[in-house]
């Protein structure tokens, strides 16, 4: 058989204080089969989620003790 896949990735990072990061991501899928024996042509291909979308926060102490230390917490979301 036969498959097509095309999409769209966008990433956007920046800093919000010297302190704080964020960085922050989406991506499109549109992957279907075009030609099959068994799978009718549209059939979206499985596992491949159409858009997901995930966020990343980082803070990076700047003095004392703890300088140099980054902690940070995400988060992602699969469509289905």
């Amino acid at each position: 058989g036969e498959v097509r896949s095309r999409g769209l990735d966008l990433n956007v990072v920046g800093n919000l204080t010297p302190e704080w990061r964020m960085m922050g991501s989406y991506a499109y899928v549109d992957a279907e089969v075009t030609k099959d024996n068994t799978l009718r042509s549209g059939t979206r291909l499985m596992n491949i989620p159409e858009q997901t979308f995930s966020l990343l926060n980082v803070y990076e102490f700047q003095n004392g003790a703890l300088r140099g230390l980054g902690l940070g917490a995400g988060g992602r979301y699969v469509d289905q």
